[in-house]
């Protein structure tokens, strides 16, 4: 029996439990649902699940105290409960939509949490994750990670499972601190080579050090190409391997671009290996400028989407239908913490993009006089339309004229 809604609301609960107990029936439970705070299950510029979203609140933090309300609710007092489906919401917009391993983060933690409860989890799945046809997972680290969690903790880093290292820093170490949850460290794997322990890395206070000289060694002979991928493999005493990635960078490039508003504007990007965390847009006083008028970022597969493939970010309908006459900042923030600017100029309908990177006082004066240039097209091309609509009415003034006249003869 589901609440109202199958909210999780403490007077919803409520509610469904004293209806349940009325009834006397030992084969009834409780069923609700469970998608985490919205910001973080939609990527409204929120991504990672131990990363504060309000005040103290973490998604971790928040799910507990959620479970721990349900099991007060229902099962302390005798009655099961469902979670009859839980993920993240924003799977119905896009795959990469969160951050890969911080969603392992959480399926790992609402598995070990609802165990702990006595609650039962049942993963909702439009058909992005279990391939209906042959029975395979379509990510197979977050299979292995749903699989090992049914039973078992799994260890994974306390930060992102990607690391990007910038091609004129490949002396530095690379440190991973890890949340172990009762496990030990096993081996380390580079592109599937077990590394040697105080030779190719350090292990200390659950801490994992690579040397600097591991991917010096790697790139002596040739340098990395922007935006290869080395896979880094850790494994456990027990649960899921935890994968991540170290990634070759160098500073993105978001270059010029030209639009109108209430139009998708697409921006020219060079990547370069990054992958963009967050998104803030701003008008010129200061003040956040995003359809969430309550919030401070844009979100993710709605208001922007980065196209890595096609080197573009695109900038939604909805977002650019908000932006009136003036000039607006948005601020990129990378998942390696870097922040880059774009200038967006509106006037007269039209939108003109400048990247941070370019000459910025060149590119502004060029930005003016193609806004300028597209006005004029406009203002000729209304004028043509205007000179155009007076001649028809003439041409059928002159008709009429000549019909009444030819009338007025006969007669």
């Amino acid at each position: 029996m589901p609440t109202v809604y199958t909210d999780t609301e403490q007077k919803k609960m409520d509610a469904l439990f004293e209806q349940i107990a009325a009834w006397e029936d030992d084969y009834i439970i409780a069923a609700v649902h469970y998608y985490e705070e919205w910001v973080y299950s939609t990527n409204i510029g929120k991504t990672r699940f131990d990363g504060v979203l309000w005040d103290d609140v973490t998604p971790r933090n928040s799910l507990v105290e959620v479970f721990d309300r349900v099991a007060q609710t229902f099962t302390e007092r005798g009655i099961g409960v469902v979670v009859g489906e839980y993920g993240l919401l924003g799977y119905d917009k896009s795959d990469t939509t969160n951050q890969l391993g911080e969603t392992l983060k959480y399926i790992e933690f609402i598995n070990h949490y609802a165990r702990e409860k006595g609650l039962a989890l049942m993963l909702w799945d439009n058909g992005q994750h279990l391939n209906r046809h042959n029975y395979s997972w379509n990510t197979p680290r977050f299979g292995e990670m749903i699989e090992q969690s049914m039973d078992s903790r799994s260890a994974y880093s306390k930060g992102l499972d990607t690391y990007y290292i910038h091609t004129d820093e490949m002396g530095e170490a690379i440190t991973i601190p890890l949340l172990l949850n009762d496990l030990k460290l096993g081996s380390l794997f580079l592109e599937d080579r077990k590394l040697t322990v105080e030779e190719e890395y350090t292990y200390k206070d659950e801490t994992v050090s690579l040397t600097g000289s591991l991917f010096e060694k790697k790139t002596e002979k040739s340098r990395p190409t922007i935006g290869e991928t080395v896979p880094l493999r850790l494994q456990f005493s027990d649960g899921a391997d935890w994968e991540m990635k170290v990634i070759y960078v160098e500073d993105p490039v978001l270059k010029e671009a030209s639009g109108l508003t209430g139009r998708p504007f697409l921006i020219p990007t060079d990547f370069n290996g990054h992958h963009i965390d967050h998104v803030q847009s701003r008008d010129e006083q200061g003040t956040s400028v995003l359809t969430h008028d309550w919030w401070h970022f844009l979100e993710y597969a709605f208001e922007f989407t980065p196209l890595y493939d096609e080197e573009k970010i695109q900038l939604s309908s909805d977002y650019t239908a908000l932006l009136e006459e003036g000039t607006y900042e948005l601020i990129y923030t990378l998942f390696n913490g870097e922040e880059y600017g774009y200038r967006l100029i509106v006037e007269g309908g039209r939108i003109q993009g400048i990247g941070s990177q370019e000459e910025e006082g060149n590119q502004y004066e060029a930005a003016q006089g193609a806004l300028k240039r597209g006005t004029k097209e406009q203002s000729s091309s209304k004028t043509l339309w205007l000179l155009a609509i007076i001649g028809v009415l003439l041409v059928a003034i002159g008709i009429g004229y000549e019909i009444v006249q030819g009338r007025q003869e006969r007669k």
